[in-house]
Protein backbone atom coordinates (compact mmCIF):
# COMPACT_ATOMS: atom_id res chain seq x y z
CA UNK A 1 0.00 0.00 0.00
CA UNK A 2 1.33 3.59 -0.86
CA UNK A 3 1.12 6.04 2.13
CA UNK A 4 0.26 8.98 0.39
CA UNK A 5 -1.05 11.20 3.42
CA UNK A 6 0.53 14.85 3.37
CA UNK A 7 -0.27 17.66 5.66
CA UNK A 8 -3.65 19.23 5.32
CA UNK A 9 -3.23 23.18 4.54
CA UNK A 10 -5.62 25.50 6.06
CA UNK A 11 -6.88 26.50 2.50
CA UNK A 12 -8.28 23.16 1.96
CA UNK A 13 -11.75 23.44 -0.19
CA UNK A 14 -14.40 22.74 2.00
CA UNK A 15 -17.64 20.76 0.79
CA UNK A 16 -20.91 22.56 0.02
CA UNK A 17 -22.28 24.79 2.91
CA UNK A 18 -26.12 23.95 3.76
CA UNK A 19 -28.33 24.51 6.81
CA UNK A 20 -28.84 21.12 8.06
CA UNK A 21 -25.64 19.75 7.31
CA UNK A 22 -22.34 20.12 9.73
CA UNK A 23 -19.11 20.49 8.62
CA UNK A 24 -17.33 18.61 11.47
CA UNK A 25 -13.47 18.01 9.88
CA UNK A 26 -11.32 17.55 7.29
CA UNK A 27 -9.41 13.70 7.88
CA UNK A 28 -7.44 11.09 6.11
CA UNK A 29 -9.12 8.38 6.38
CA UNK A 30 -7.73 4.68 5.68
CA UNK A 31 -9.17 3.43 2.41
CA UNK A 32 -9.62 -0.60 4.90
CA UNK A 33 -11.98 2.05 7.25
CA UNK A 34 -14.10 3.56 4.13
CA UNK A 35 -14.56 0.43 2.61
CA UNK A 36 -16.22 -1.37 5.76
CA UNK A 37 -18.89 1.03 5.69
CA UNK A 38 -19.58 1.55 1.74
CA UNK A 39 -22.55 0.57 0.17
CA UNK A 40 -23.35 1.35 -3.47
CA UNK A 41 -27.12 0.62 -2.89
CA UNK A 42 -27.41 3.74 -1.20
CA UNK A 43 -25.45 5.68 -3.69
CA UNK A 44 -28.00 8.56 -4.98
CA UNK A 45 -26.86 8.18 -8.47
CA UNK A 46 -29.51 5.88 -9.95
CA UNK A 47 -26.38 4.01 -12.12
CA UNK A 48 -23.55 2.28 -10.57
CA UNK A 49 -19.98 4.65 -10.89
CA UNK A 50 -18.64 5.49 -14.20
CA UNK A 51 -15.71 3.72 -14.88
CA UNK A 52 -14.31 5.83 -17.55
CA UNK A 53 -14.44 8.70 -15.18
CA UNK A 54 -12.77 6.01 -12.64
CA UNK A 55 -9.73 5.72 -14.90
CA UNK A 56 -9.29 9.02 -15.71
CA UNK A 57 -9.25 10.01 -11.18
CA UNK A 58 -6.60 6.85 -11.42
CA UNK A 59 -4.45 8.49 -14.36
CA UNK A 60 -4.16 12.23 -12.27
CA UNK A 61 -2.85 10.24 -9.38
CA UNK A 62 -0.83 8.03 -10.75
CA UNK A 63 0.50 11.30 -12.63
CA UNK A 64 0.86 12.73 -9.85
CA UNK A 65 -1.61 15.63 -10.48
CA UNK A 66 -4.63 14.76 -8.38
CA UNK A 67 -5.22 17.91 -5.95
CA UNK A 68 -6.50 16.33 -2.79
CA UNK A 69 -6.89 19.61 -1.31
CA UNK A 70 -7.63 21.95 -4.26
CA UNK A 71 -11.27 20.30 -5.13
CA UNK A 72 -13.60 19.43 -2.80
CA UNK A 73 -12.30 15.75 -1.44
CA UNK A 74 -14.92 12.67 -0.91
CA UNK A 75 -17.41 13.19 1.64
CA UNK A 76 -18.09 10.88 4.64
CA UNK A 77 -21.26 11.30 6.97
CA UNK A 78 -21.21 10.12 10.71
CA UNK A 79 -24.83 10.04 10.61
CA UNK A 80 -25.11 6.94 8.32
CA UNK A 81 -21.80 6.20 9.03
CA UNK A 82 -20.69 6.19 5.25
CA UNK A 83 -19.19 7.69 2.49
CA UNK A 84 -22.00 9.68 1.02
CA UNK A 85 -19.74 11.45 -2.24
CA UNK A 86 -17.26 10.43 -3.90
CA UNK A 87 -17.03 6.89 -4.80
CA UNK A 88 -15.27 7.72 -8.32
CA UNK A 89 -12.04 8.75 -6.52
CA UNK A 90 -12.58 5.93 -3.77
CA UNK A 91 -12.42 3.26 -6.77
CA UNK A 92 -9.62 5.22 -7.98
CA UNK A 93 -7.52 5.36 -4.63
CA UNK A 94 -8.37 1.62 -4.27
CA UNK A 95 -7.29 0.45 -7.85
CA UNK A 96 -3.39 2.29 -7.24
CA UNK A 97 -3.61 0.96 -3.92
CA UNK A 98 -3.46 4.32 -1.89
CA UNK A 99 -3.34 3.41 1.53
CA UNK A 100 -5.38 6.84 2.60
CA UNK A 101 -8.21 8.70 1.35
CA UNK A 102 -8.60 12.47 2.07
CA UNK A 103 -12.64 13.29 3.27
CA UNK A 104 -14.36 15.43 4.19
CA UNK A 105 -16.26 14.64 7.89
CA UNK A 106 -19.77 15.85 7.82
CA UNK A 107 -22.74 15.39 10.70
CA UNK A 108 -26.30 15.19 8.76
CA UNK A 109 -29.45 16.22 10.74
CA UNK A 110 -31.08 13.16 9.42
CA UNK A 111 -31.13 10.80 7.21
CA UNK A 112 -33.34 12.79 4.46
CA UNK A 113 -30.69 15.68 4.87
CA UNK A 114 -27.65 13.21 4.35
CA UNK A 115 -29.69 12.50 0.98
CA UNK A 116 -29.72 15.77 -0.19
CA UNK A 117 -26.54 16.10 0.33
CA UNK A 118 -25.25 13.48 -1.41
CA UNK A 119 -27.28 14.60 -4.33
CA UNK A 120 -26.13 18.77 -3.98
CA UNK A 121 -22.00 17.17 -3.59
CA UNK A 122 -23.13 15.47 -7.18
CA UNK A 123 -23.68 19.14 -8.36
CA UNK A 124 -21.27 19.89 -11.31
CA UNK A 125 -18.29 22.55 -10.56
CA UNK A 126 -16.41 24.52 -12.35
CA UNK A 127 -12.71 24.08 -10.11
CA UNK A 128 -13.65 19.96 -10.83
CA UNK A 129 -11.31 18.71 -13.90
CA UNK A 130 -12.47 16.05 -13.86
CA UNK A 131 -16.23 15.71 -13.58
CA UNK A 132 -19.12 13.35 -13.58
CA UNK A 133 -22.49 15.48 -11.90
CA UNK A 134 -26.03 14.16 -11.22
CA UNK A 135 -27.72 13.14 -14.10
CA UNK A 136 -31.16 13.85 -14.88
CA UNK A 137 -32.46 10.34 -13.55
CA UNK A 138 -30.34 11.13 -10.70
CA UNK A 139 -32.01 14.48 -10.02
CA UNK A 140 -35.69 12.50 -11.14
CA UNK A 141 -34.92 10.24 -8.50
CA UNK A 142 -33.74 12.27 -5.99
CA UNK A 143 -36.97 14.45 -6.12
CA UNK A 144 -39.01 11.43 -5.59
CA UNK A 145 -36.93 10.40 -2.68
CA UNK A 146 -37.51 13.30 -1.10
CA UNK A 147 -41.14 13.85 -2.18
CA UNK A 148 -42.12 9.63 -0.30
CA UNK A 149 -39.70 11.05 2.64
CA UNK A 150 -42.70 13.79 3.08
CA UNK A 151 -45.15 11.11 2.46
CA UNK A 152 -46.73 12.62 -1.04
CA UNK A 153 -48.06 9.67 -2.92
CA UNK A 154 -50.48 9.13 -5.85
CA UNK A 155 -53.01 9.51 -3.43
CA UNK A 156 -51.68 12.31 -1.76
CA UNK A 157 -49.92 13.79 -4.86
CA UNK A 158 -47.64 17.62 -4.20
CA UNK A 159 -48.63 20.40 -6.03
CA UNK A 160 -45.91 21.59 -8.30
CA UNK A 161 -44.79 24.22 -6.41
CA UNK A 162 -44.01 21.38 -3.83
CA UNK A 163 -41.94 19.79 -6.95
CA UNK A 164 -40.21 23.41 -7.29
CA UNK A 165 -39.42 23.87 -3.93
CA UNK A 166 -37.47 20.38 -3.27
CA UNK A 167 -35.71 21.28 -6.70
CA UNK A 168 -34.61 24.44 -4.92
CA UNK A 169 -33.61 22.11 -1.36
CA UNK A 170 -31.32 20.31 -4.05
CA UNK A 171 -29.70 23.36 -5.55
CA UNK A 172 -30.82 22.08 -8.85
CA UNK A 173 -30.53 24.82 -11.53
CA UNK A 174 -31.06 24.90 -15.14
CA UNK A 175 -27.79 24.55 -16.32
CA UNK A 176 -27.66 20.70 -15.07
CA UNK A 177 -31.51 20.01 -16.61
CA UNK A 178 -34.29 21.20 -17.81
CA UNK A 179 -36.32 21.41 -14.54
CA UNK A 180 -39.54 21.45 -16.62
CA UNK A 181 -38.52 18.15 -17.84
CA UNK A 182 -37.99 16.96 -14.61
CA UNK A 183 -41.35 18.33 -13.14
CA UNK A 184 -43.35 16.51 -16.02
CA UNK A 185 -41.38 13.43 -15.28
CA UNK A 186 -41.94 13.55 -11.46
CA UNK A 187 -46.09 13.68 -12.13
CA UNK A 188 -46.23 10.96 -14.76
CA UNK A 189 -44.65 8.70 -12.62
CA UNK A 190 -47.15 9.82 -9.74
CA UNK A 191 -50.34 10.03 -12.20
CA UNK A 192 -51.18 13.52 -11.18
CA UNK A 193 -50.58 15.51 -14.63
CA UNK A 194 -53.86 17.28 -14.83
CA UNK A 195 -54.27 17.35 -11.01
CA UNK A 196 -51.21 20.48 -11.58
CA UNK A 197 -51.40 23.05 -13.56
CA UNK A 198 -50.93 22.18 -16.83
CA UNK A 199 -48.53 25.57 -17.90
CA UNK A 200 -46.27 27.17 -16.01
CA UNK A 201 -47.53 31.27 -16.85
CA UNK A 202 -44.36 31.51 -18.96
CA UNK A 203 -44.93 28.29 -20.42
CA UNK A 204 -48.74 29.54 -20.95
CA UNK A 205 -47.42 32.69 -22.71
CA UNK A 206 -44.92 30.80 -25.07
CA UNK A 207 -47.56 27.90 -25.78
CA UNK A 208 -50.32 31.30 -26.80
CA UNK A 209 -47.13 33.22 -28.92
CA UNK A 210 -46.23 30.03 -30.96
CA UNK A 211 -49.35 28.27 -31.11
CA UNK A 212 -51.30 31.51 -31.70
CA UNK A 213 -49.03 35.00 -32.37
CA UNK A 214 -49.07 35.34 -36.15
CA UNK A 215 -52.83 35.34 -36.23
CA UNK A 216 -53.93 37.16 -33.62
CA UNK A 217 -51.41 38.73 -31.30
CA UNK A 218 -49.25 40.83 -33.38
CA UNK A 219 -52.45 42.10 -35.23
CA UNK A 220 -52.46 45.30 -33.88
CA UNK A 221 -52.90 46.32 -29.77
CA UNK A 222 -52.65 42.89 -27.49
CA UNK A 223 -55.60 43.97 -24.83
CA UNK A 224 -57.85 41.19 -26.74
CA UNK A 225 -55.30 38.48 -26.02
CA UNK A 226 -54.00 37.58 -22.90
CA UNK A 227 -52.60 35.18 -20.46
CA UNK A 228 -53.61 34.16 -17.06
CA UNK A 229 -52.45 31.88 -14.41
CA UNK A 230 -55.25 30.98 -11.86
CA UNK A 231 -54.41 29.15 -8.19
CA UNK A 232 -57.93 28.05 -7.44
CA UNK A 233 -60.87 26.27 -8.89
CA UNK A 234 -63.89 28.48 -7.41
CA UNK A 235 -66.81 29.82 -9.46
CA UNK A 236 -66.57 33.32 -8.36
CA UNK A 237 -64.36 36.06 -10.47
CA UNK A 238 -61.01 37.13 -9.46
CA UNK A 239 -61.12 41.27 -9.22
CA UNK A 240 -58.65 41.41 -12.20
CA UNK A 241 -60.51 39.20 -14.29
CA UNK A 242 -63.59 42.10 -13.74
CA UNK A 243 -60.24 44.46 -15.27
CA UNK A 244 -59.76 42.65 -17.80
CA UNK A 245 -63.15 42.16 -19.52
CA UNK A 246 -64.13 45.95 -19.18
CA UNK A 247 -60.82 46.80 -20.83
CA UNK A 248 -61.27 44.25 -23.27
CA UNK A 249 -65.07 44.93 -24.28
CA UNK A 250 -63.95 49.26 -24.29
CA UNK A 251 -60.63 48.01 -27.04
CA UNK A 252 -63.78 46.49 -28.72
CA UNK A 253 -65.43 50.08 -28.58
CA UNK A 254 -61.63 51.76 -29.72
CA UNK A 255 -61.57 49.71 -32.87
CA UNK A 256 -65.06 49.97 -33.46
CA UNK A 257 -65.64 46.29 -33.97
CA UNK A 258 -67.72 43.88 -31.40
CA UNK A 259 -66.80 41.10 -32.96
CA UNK A 260 -63.36 41.59 -32.23
CA UNK A 261 -62.21 38.45 -30.23
CA UNK A 262 -61.86 38.65 -26.64
CA UNK A 263 -59.36 35.50 -25.43
CA UNK A 264 -57.98 34.79 -22.14
CA UNK A 265 -55.56 31.68 -22.51
CA UNK A 266 -55.66 30.49 -18.64
CA UNK A 267 -53.49 27.79 -16.96
CA UNK A 268 -53.95 26.48 -13.56
CA UNK A 269 -51.68 25.93 -10.44
CA UNK A 270 -51.85 24.26 -6.91
CA UNK A 271 -55.77 23.05 -7.93
CA UNK A 272 -56.77 19.75 -6.85
CA UNK A 273 -58.91 19.63 -10.57
CA UNK A 274 -57.99 21.05 -13.36
CA UNK A 275 -61.74 19.89 -14.98
CA UNK A 276 -63.45 21.10 -12.23
CA UNK A 277 -61.05 24.50 -12.56
CA UNK A 278 -62.22 24.95 -16.33
CA UNK A 279 -65.72 24.81 -15.66
CA UNK A 280 -65.80 26.78 -12.65
CA UNK A 281 -63.85 29.45 -14.73
CA UNK A 282 -66.29 29.37 -17.56
CA UNK A 283 -68.96 30.07 -15.22
CA UNK A 284 -67.13 32.87 -13.33
CA UNK A 285 -67.07 34.93 -17.22
CA UNK A 286 -71.11 34.24 -16.86
CA UNK A 287 -71.08 35.83 -13.62
CA UNK A 288 -69.47 38.73 -14.88
CA UNK A 289 -71.31 39.73 -17.59
CA UNK A 290 -74.07 39.49 -15.50
CA UNK A 291 -73.38 42.35 -12.82
CA UNK A 292 -71.91 44.40 -15.81
CA UNK A 293 -75.44 44.73 -17.55
CA UNK A 294 -77.21 44.75 -14.25
CA UNK A 295 -74.30 47.49 -13.46
CA UNK A 296 -74.96 49.29 -17.27
CA UNK A 297 -78.75 49.48 -16.56
CA UNK A 298 -77.73 51.56 -13.15
CA UNK A 299 -75.62 53.77 -15.24
CA UNK A 300 -78.64 54.05 -18.04
CA UNK A 301 -81.04 54.49 -15.66
CA UNK A 302 -83.38 58.31 -15.63
CA UNK A 303 -82.52 58.51 -11.61
CA UNK A 304 -79.01 57.38 -12.32
CA UNK A 305 -76.29 59.92 -9.81
CA UNK A 306 -72.89 60.51 -10.67
CA UNK A 307 -70.36 58.12 -8.17
CA UNK A 308 -68.67 60.35 -5.66
CA UNK A 309 -64.29 60.46 -4.45
CA UNK A 310 -64.57 62.70 -1.16
CA UNK A 311 -60.96 62.81 -0.17
CA UNK A 312 -60.32 63.10 3.34
CA UNK A 313 -58.77 65.62 4.83
CA UNK A 314 -55.10 65.63 4.56
CA UNK A 315 -52.45 65.07 7.44
CA UNK A 316 -49.82 66.53 8.04
CA UNK A 317 -46.27 65.25 7.92
CA UNK A 318 -45.75 65.40 11.45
Amino acid sequence: MINNKKPIPEDAVKPPSIEDVEFIEFKWMKMSDVEKTLDRKLNVRTQDIDHQNVLTWRKAIENETYKHFAFFPPVYDLTVNRLISGHHKYAAHKLTRQEFLFCAIVKSDDVGASDRYASICNKPLDEEYIINPRSANDIISDVKKELARQNFSRDNPPTENKIHDILKLLKVDNKEVNKSHVVREVKKDLEVTESLNTYSIQEAREYVEDTFGDKEITKGPKENVTVKTYTDDKDSPWKDDFIWLINALHHRHEQNNSKLPIRRYISFQDVKDVDVARTNKNKSLQTMINKLKIAAEQLTHPDFTMPEFIPLPQKDNE
